[in-house]
């Protein structure tokens, strides 16, 4: 039975393993099926849960009492199908990465005994549903009437003993005050033709953009969008229409507590802020349950 709606904590993921009710609660979120065609004979199969495959011994009309030996795996085009993890210590690794921040290497080493190495590959197939999801919501921000702050940070190694971010990456972005929704992208630059295509990109004209006094904002005073913009070097914030940042500000202290703190790969950056805005979109409970359905959807099975 498909599943519409469901609220998955942590622990309960850890009692549906215990159970042995991992498989039917990916089925129930189309990752994996329970029928499938076969693809040689066209007879209904089951999956037989003991070897995850679907498997045809049905005698050929026309084959002599030969047996069909039709077989294929039901990982097959799943985003389960590269690993080699069971389905089991797959789906906890799963949600060990929507319910707990970074550092959780050492921790998911230690629970679910995996080498560093299968964490990176695991992690690099949930980046790319992170990446996905977020994708597939890409419609703009802002509109006549309402406002959109914009903001910048740098993410990277600090210089020791002076606190200076001396090389990292720069990340632009944009928090829709009315409907909070926010676009975090990481840009090679800050400079106003890479600033201005990200906000074509992503925000509507006629919006209300509030930024702080970055020179490279002043292209937006040529554009259809209305720009205030709030001078922190004294403190001063423009009453007009309520010009301050702070609500960014808060999304960029919020980002740098979720994504990692050391090891972090710049082409790997995309996948950092996508996790964060799929976890920023979806309470807790109903992380496993999108993440899933996304999967399904991003990755069906090919048989």
């Amino acid at each position: 039975m498909e599943c519409n709606g469901c609220e998955v904590k942590f622990f309960d993921s850890v009692i549906l393993k215990r159970k042995n009710q991992v498989l039917n609660f990916l089925c129930d979120h189309g990752v994996l099926k329970r029928e499938a065609t076969c693809g040689r004979c066209g007879g209904d199969l089951k999956l037989q849960e003991s070897t995850l495959n679907f498997h045809c011994g049905k005698k050929l009309p026309k084959g002599n009492g030969e047996n069909c030996g039709w077989n294929v795996s039901a990982r097959k085009g799943t985003f389960l199908g590269n690993s080699s993890l069971s389905i089991e210590d797959a789906f906890l690794f799963v949600s060990v990465l929507l319910h707990l921040k970074p550092p959780r290497q050492q921790f998911i080493k230690e629970e679910l005994g995996l080498s560093n190495s299968t964490i990176v590959n695991c992690y690099s197939f949930c980046r790319e549903i992170f990446i996905g999801c977020i994708q597939e919501d890409s419609s703009l921000i802002g509109g006549k009437g309402i406002t959109v702050e914009l903001g910048e940070a740098k993410f990277g190694k600090i210089k020791y003993q002076s606190g200076r971010i001396v090389k990292g990456q720069w990340v632009f972005g944009g928090l829709d005050r009315k409907s909070r929704k926010t676009f975090l992208v990481p840009v090679k630059s800050r400079d106003s033709d890479t600033l201005l295509s990200v906000i074509k990109r992503y925000i509507l004209p006629g919006t209300t953009i509030v930024s702080d006094c970055w020179r490279a904002y002043s292209c937006l005073e040529e554009e259809d969008y209305v720009h205030l913009a709030e001078n922190n070097t004294y403190n001063f914030v423009d009453p007009v229409a309520g010009a301050n940042t702070n609500t960014i500000r808060r999304v960029w202290r919020e980002v740098r507590s979720n994504i990692p703190r050391f090891g972090m790969k710049k082409n790997h950056f995309a996948g950092y802020l996508a996790e964060y805005l799929f976890k920023a979109k979806y309470p807790r409970e109903e992380r496993l349950h999108h993440f899933l359905k996304a999967a399904a959807s991003l990755y069906p099975p090919q048989y």
